[in-house]
């Protein structure tokens, strides 16, 4: 007979290291039938336990989760549903919402390395023949593999860029002695719906990627091989939200029906049939009831398909409640001005300590010009100076407090070891003056701030703490309470 702790043991496989898609978790059965999962990251400490719950099967048991005994960052929250299976060669937990849709899944790895991990899915990703498309210049095929991209049969070895193990989106291209390669240096690679794009990178201007400038050739590559669709490898590839953030909401809609697809699934929506219908290797079966998926391709459908409401911020099947979604500030794009500084004097107002001009179609602000403000006045309230000055300036516009109206946050850059993001914030203001931006006094005390718009909050991150920030009036805001849990 097995001793309980036995049964643990062959429930979750303490020689498995546990990937969620960037970092790596070591499993520990612990008493009860539960599991203690660690991990480091990027200085940070992980922990989670998954308390046992009950056997649906032998293959299939399901936990909840809980803080461990440590005061260590759980990303997971408490009471979330998990459901470990095991299926067709996969080992994996599934990390279920209160409305029992997919959110998170980690699989079960030999590899304990995250950042080969995270390197293996990016490749699997990009793998492909692709060919450069452009007027009045002469095709370029290539064929990308898993060491190399091969330009007119002769293969030059590249590198994906990483920072502390992610993938950045960027590659450097290697020369090979004795031939002429167009492609060699570094690129920015962002996936496009039939193939990506390359934008060579200057990496003299900063030493992360984030802070190179794009510079001069680029190149469109689309996929060449008529038998292969674009995104195939969702049939195979276990994905997880960390490789979604470089797909828009069309491209995820594709990705998540090419699935369905591949197995010649027939399309009620005009635009599918349009779509999948010009590609040589679809093939539509006689009934989508004889259409059987794989284990994987089912979590890839329900993890797309979350992504897919957290991009575009509506449920994008039956029935699915709305996520609270908390976009990145640092990642939103600059605003593109077409009517430049003029437009912009109509809507801010003119203080000494700032000015604003249009610069390449983006708008910018200055607290310092012309006007000799003493740098401790400039970061007043703020830790020291920004670690690098490439995203100060920088301006978003977005409604902040949810009165649908859109505000202003203006960049004010990256500051410790944490690169943590500051911002001020203008709120507009209808009455004022027929319109005007009015300028909020604190918001640059909240650190790495985020919108939530189910609450009408904003979040900011001071190391594990989550602080909520309440609006009071129109213009005004203020810290309420601080959580120990890091918002997601």
């Amino acid at each position: 007979m097995l001793c309980a702790g036995m049964t643990a043991q062959a429930q979750i496989n303490e020689g498995l290291h546990w990937y969620n898609g960037q970092i790596t978790f070591t499993a520990r059965n612990i008493e009860n039938k539960n599991v203690l999962l660690e991990a480091m990251d990027e200085g940070e400490e992980h922990e989670l336990v998954l308390r046992y719950v009950k056997e649906v099967n032998q293959n299939h048991h399901v936990y909840r989760t809980d803080n461990g005994t440590h005061d260590r960052v759980n990303i997971y929250g408490i009471g979330t549903t998990v459901r470990h299976k095991k299926a067709e060669g996969w080992d994996v937990l599934c990390f279920y919402d209160d409305h029992d849709h997919l959110t998170a899944v980690m699989s079960g790895e030999e590899e304990w390395d995250a950042q080969k991990l995270n390197e293996a899915r990016w490749k699997n990703m990009m793998m492909g023949e692709y060919v450069s498309e452009a007027e009045d210049e002469v095709e370029l095929p290539i064929h990308w593999t898993w060491d190399a991209v091969s330009v007119n049969d002769i293969n030059y070895p590249y590198d994906v860029i990483t920072f502390n193990g992610r993938v950045t989106g960027y590659i450097t291209i290697h020369p090979v002695e004795g031939s002429i390669n167009e492609l060699e240096g570094t690129w920015e690679v962002v996936p496009t719906l039939r193939g990506f794009h390359l934008y060579a990178v200057n990496t003299e201007t900063g030493s992360t990627p984030w802070e190179w400038q794009r510079d001069g050739a680029e190149f469109d590559f689309v996929e060449s091989n008529p038998q292969i669709g674009r995104f195939f490898f969702a049939c195979t590839t276990l994905l997880n939200d960390f490789q979604f953030r470089f797909f828009d909401d069309t491209m995820l809609r594709i990705m998540r029906n090419t699935i369905l697809a591949r197995h010649g699934y027939r399309f009620n929506s005009k635009d599918l049939q349009d779509y999948f219908g010009t590609e040589p290797w679809y093939k539509p079966a006689a009934s989508n009831d004889d259409i059987r998926l794989s284990f994987v391709e089912k979590l890839n459908i329900e993890l797309i398909q979350q992504m897919e409401t957290k991009v575009s911020g509506e449920a994008k099947n039956d029935g699915a409640q709305e996520l609270v979604f908390v976009p990145d500030l640092a990642n939103i794009k600059p605003l593109d001005l077409s009517d430049g500084k003029d437009e912009a004097a109509k809507l801010f107002p003119v203080w000494d300590e700032m000015d604003i001009y249009e610069d390449e179609g983006v708008l910018h602000y200055d607290l310092n010009l012309g006007y000799n403000m003493p740098l401790q006045q400039l970061y007043k309230g703020l830790p020291g100076e920004p670690i690098d000055k490439n995203e100060v300036n920088r301006v978003i516009l977005i409604d902040l407090n949810k009165d649908g109206f859109t505000d202003a946050l203006v960049c004010l850059g990256r500051y410790g070891s944490e690169k943590t993001l500051y911002f001020d914030a203008y709120i507009w203001d209808e009455e004022e003056f027929g319109g005007l931006f009015t300028f909020v006094e604190n918001f640059r005390q909240i650190p790495n701030p985020r919108i939530d718009k189910e609450n009408s909050t904003i979040l900011g991150r001071n190391g594990n703490d989550c602080e909520i920030w309440n609006w009071i009036g129109k213009n005004e805001i203020k810290k309420s309470q601080v959580k120990t849990d890091y918002y997601q």
